[in-house]
């Protein structure tokens, strides 16, 4: 054990407690150094139980040896009772006998035994003879309701009420067997109880014969409790069992007084009814009858009130302080029964208390005497006489009127008083303490369940709050009804910015623009960023790039693109890029606008202002005509190789302008066609065009210009650079000028005097972080169960041949006493099935599936039976010929109930903040100290003053449901954890 346990000597042990031992023995003490060990053998001779358990000495040189051994019930697993096999096998009434023998000196022996399990029996308390057919009752004597009971697994719930001598079974479908006259409520809390009796015919209950004299009878000793087995309350205490015989008396015996009242509740002024019921069976006549009944302080005899048998009779003898009444009754013949009433008032000034009334009988001279008869009544205050009602409400951003139509209420705000008690506020902020004593008191709000949004105000300034908005003094009177409440006003929400910036650039009339997104910690919703693109600016597909991945393409509306955007919850940045193509246009301007849209914790439909970026249309041209241009031979229209590559770096030049037109125009010198050649040319103008055409059609070849955006022309001589009256001018003349009309789109940030926009932000009420409960790690209620899979034909011809155990797998632990078997195999093989060395039976056999070939065959066994605890399975696979192919075992374990818990403190939170409640994490183990199965249910208690989480979710869903929820629930997840 981790932790000292204190022990008790006992003679009564509940199955499955842990059976401690004890032994002196001071010889033993050898080694006044060390602690030494000991044997003592433990057998139980009804189950042939038999252990051999080694004592430890509770340390050195003290000659007192401890152990223990858990106990089980053995009618609940049978295949465990075998002996030395470290555990105790236990039956009801089964004796544990402890033998020891002195090593050294053999005549120093010792035994002791002891009784298993609480019980008692019912008897005749004339002759001692067990009775059956009593029915006991066991009442929560708190409540006034059935107890709540438990079986012997400490889970299932038992009946309340059983019968002597009879059969029970509790929720878990236990059967218990009673032996004669035998009752037994095997768990309980611990608290206050009762056995309330009904006797079987010709008995009455409780038995009015003395102790001395049961226990005088030939069948004694009984366990005779003062209280328990006379149906008075009780305690049940945390130890041992308690054993408590009922006796019963027979019809004939006694002289027997019963008192009963009206009410077991009454506050000042009321009047109770009391009521003395008096019987004779003591088999004579009972003569000079009396009843003196003694009222407790604070009650008075209301005169008048008395009656026997419902006749009015005169008032009884009072003693001189008015508590002693004396009532003289007529003789009473064997077997006969009167009854006495009156009333009594409580008087005022009588505090809150249980008062208990007592009377006694006597007659024959007072040689004849009844048993004390007794009744309790509970004083009450009503209307609050001595206790306050402390009310209020947790109001937000009003000073008004708390009941106001302006009056908004704040939920889940924990109030305290000074003494620890606190309430929580309801959905309207109101909160309430009932009973709570006059004098002075602090209520506080407990600012760890403010919302963050919320601080406290002082609407009122007055010396009750100290200086502390959340804390007020308050000083109560008896009887009163008092309001005090607490004002909170919300923060202003924190301001966080979303920025958008947009700029672009182009080269070869493809436009790329870039935008960059950023925003701070604050909830982002329905994000929507909206792009206008200018006239002749066309979104090219499938260009989209955020943060570096490839996108889908934005919807486009017209001119207009909209990207959807992921929602975000923290600081975020995004970067989108995306191209466009520039098509030919008259706008010198081509601005393009973006806003971005969204909704924020604190408002829908906000966005940004737009920003905006620009590029400019710019138009050159260019005239190519000086004397180092295109020179052409007299009469000749071909081209020089030095021509060509002039033309050839005129082209290159002109790759990142967008050529809008070519003009080439062809020149002469004014020399005449001579007659030989007019069938060429006819004259000096056709000369002109062709050199024209040659020169501007390879330039447009060069720059893959279309036939329209070239004109070509001819003056002949008309146009002389110079004069043609020598050869040098004539050359200069014969030439061709070319007019090139070119056009760049630049952006702004190209341009000089013009600025793009910058990052422009706007501020978002932002959202207060709430307190985050960490996660359940020990949560169960997503529990899978594992299921065999689906071995479809699909699967089966997906499969490899071979023979192998499918289902089920290795460590399987069902949550059910019964499995499926899955086996794949040869179409020509045939599969023997067997469990814990038995056949399975044929029934079993599902179904066969076989794949598309015909070759491979999954044979399927359903509801097979297990027990608790280990199975072994065995498949064996044969041939045509009945020869083994293979063999295949397989264990299958279905654990049994928990015995053992464990706590995990990596998955449990054990802190009490006040703010979330602690988890508990524990792994379960059964008997063989394997974690128990998923899926299992079990109850658990938590002792007071603190309750179960559960429960106040309960309460809070079903305020109506009633007092007598039961306890709370556990249910086991993987790995036994619960």
């Amino acid at each position: 054990l981790g932790v000292p346990v204190p022990l008790e000597p006992v003679t009564v042990y509940h199955k499955g407690d842990p059976v401690f031992v004890r032994l002196s023995d001071f010889d033993q003490n050898l080694d006044s150094l060390n602690a030494e060990t000991v044997l003592v053998t433990i057998n139980v001779a009804a189950t042939g139980d038999t252990e051999l358990l080694r004592l430890t000495e509770t340390g050195p040189d003290t000659g007192i040896f401890t152990g223990y051994i858990q106990s089980y019930i053995s009618s609940m697993y049978p295949l465990a009772a075998n002996p030395s096999n470290g555990q105790l096998g236990l039956q009801d009434n089964d004796v544990i006998n402890a033998d020891y023998v002195d090593t050294i000196d053999g005549s120093d022996t010792s035994a002791a035994s002891t009784l298993v399990d609480p019980f008692g029996i019912v008897f005749d308390s004339a002759t001692g003879a067990l009775l059956d057919g009593a029915q006991v009752t066991l009442v929560n004597d708190t409540t006034n309701l059935p107890a709540t009971v438990y079986g012997d697994d400490g889970i299932s719930i038992f009946p309340s009420t059983i019968t002597s001598g009879g059969t029970v079974t509790d929720s878990g479908g236990m059967v218990y067997n009673f032996g004669a006259g035998e009752y037994r409520f095997p768990f309980v809390a611990p608290g206050s109880y009762r056995l309330q009796v009904t006797a079987p015919a010709g008995y009455s209950a409780p038995s009015v014969v003395p102790t001395a004299t049961l226990q005088a009878l030939p069948t004694a000793p009984y366990a005779i409790d003062a209280q328990g087995s006379r149906g008075l309350p009780f305690d049940v205490m945390v130890g041992p069992a308690i054993q408590i015989d009922l006796p019963l008396d027979p019809a004939g015996v006694g002289f027997f007084l019963i008192k009963d009242a009206n009410k077991r509740e009454a506050s000042a002024g009321d009047f109770l009814q009391y009521r003395l019921t008096l019987s004779n069976n003591t088999g004579g006549a009972a003569t000079g009858v009396q009843i003196v009944d003694t009222l407790p302080a604070g009650l008075r005899y209301q005169r008048g009130s008395a009656s026997v048998d419902g006749n009015p009779v005169a008032d009884p003898a009072t003693s001189g302080d008015g508590r002693t009444l004396t009532f003289s009754l007529a003789d009473m013949p064997d077997g006969t029964s009167t009854e006495v009433r009156y009333v009594v008032e409580v008087v005022l000034g009588l505090r809150a208390a249980d008062v208990v009334n007592r009377a006694v009988a006597n007659a024959n001279g007072n040689t004849l005497l009844s048993n004390e008869a007794s009744i309790g009544v509970r004083i009450r205050q009503d209307f609050l006489r001595d206790r306050n009602v402390l009310t209020g409400r947790v109001l937000a951003d009003s000073c008004d009127a708390p009941d106001g139509p302006n009056a908004r209420g704040v939920a889940g705000v924990r109030i305290y008083l000074e003494n620890g008690t606190f309430v929580v506020s309801d959905e309207q902020g109101m909160f309430h303490f009932e009973g709570v004593r006059p004098g002075s008191h602090v209520v506080q709000m407990d600012l760890e369940t403010l919302a963050p949004q919320f601080e406290p105000v002082i609407c009122d300034a007055d010396s009750r709050f100290a200086g502390r908005a959340y804390s007020r003094f308050v000083d109560l009177q008896g009887g009163t009804l008092w309001r005090t409440d607490f004002h909170v006003r919300t923060r202003e929400l924190p301001a966080v910015e979303v920025g958008l910036a947009f700029s672009s650039g182009v080269r070869e009339h493809i436009a790329s623009y870039h935008l960059a997104l950023q925003g701070g910690d604050v909830a982002l919703t329905n994000k929507r960023l909206m792009i206008n693109l200018p006239d002749g600016v066309r979104y090219l597909p499938g260009s989209s790039v955020i943060s570096n991945q490839g996108v889908g393409d934005p919807e486009v509306r017209g001119a207009v693109l909209i990207y959807t955007l992921e929602d975000t919850q923290g600081d975020w940045q995004r970067e989108l890029n995306f191209i466009a193509e520039v098509d030919a246009g008259d706008e010198d301007r081509l601005p393009a606008k973006a806003f971005l849209m969204f909704d924020s914790p604190d408002k829908r439909g906000q966005r940004t202002p737009v920003v905006e970026t620009r590029m400019q249309r710019v138009t050159h041209a260019q005239d190519l005509w000086d004397d180092d241009g295109f020179h052409f031979d007299s009469f000749s229209t071909q081209l020089s190789r030095a021509d060509r590559k002039t033309l050839d770096a005129l082209a290159e030049s002109l790759r990142d302008h967008r050529v809008i037109h070519v003009e080439a125009t062809g020149h002469t010198d004014n020399l005449p066609i001579r007659e030989r050649s007019k069938a060429q040319y006819a004259d000096n103008y056709a000369l002109s065009v062709a050199r024209a055409r040659q020169v501007g059609e390879y330039l447009a070849r060069e720059l893959g210009l279309q036939q329209s955006a070239v004109t070509i022309n001819g003056l002949g001589a008309s146009r002389p650079y110079a004069a043609n009256d020598t050869e040098a001018g004539r050359a200069s003349n014969r030439r061709v000028e070319l007019r090139i009309v070119t056009e760049t789109v630049v952006s702004d940030a190209q341009m000089e005097g013009l600025q793009t926009s910058g990052n422009i932000r706007v501020a978002v009420g932002g959202a207060w972080q709430q307190a985050v409960v960490p996660e359940r790690m020990t949560a169960t209620d997503d529990i899978v169960q594992v299921v065999m899979p689906t071995y479809d034909r699909a699967w089966a011809d997906a499969a490899a041949p071979g023979a192998e155990l499918l289902w089920p797998p290795e460590q399987h632990n069902p949550p059910i006493s019964s499995i499926r078997v899955a086996v794949k195999h040869d179409a020509m093989q045939t599969v023997e099935l067997m469990l814990n060395g038995k056949a399975v039976s044929a029934l079993n056999f599902d179904k066969r599936t076989t794949n598309t070939a015909g070759t491979l065959v999954i044979s399927r066994w359903a509801g097979v039976d297990i027990e608790k605890g280990n199975n072994r399975l065995v498949i064996e696979i044969r041939d045509a010929g009945g020869a083994l192919v293979k063999r295949i075992e397989r264990e299958v374990r279905m654990s049994t109930l928990p015995v053992r818990a464990e706590l995990l403190d990596e998955q449990s939170r054990l802190v009490a903040d006040g703010r979330q409640s602690p988890v508990i994490a524990v792994r379960l183990y059964d008997r063989d100290n394997r974690p128990v199965r998923e899926g299992m249910i079990g109850q658990f208690r938590v002792e007071p003053p603190h309750v179960a989480q559960q429960d106040v979710d309960d309460l809070q869903r079903q305020p109506l449901a009633g007092l007598d929820r039961g306890n709370p629930r556990y249910r086991v997840g993987k790995d036994g954890i619960a």
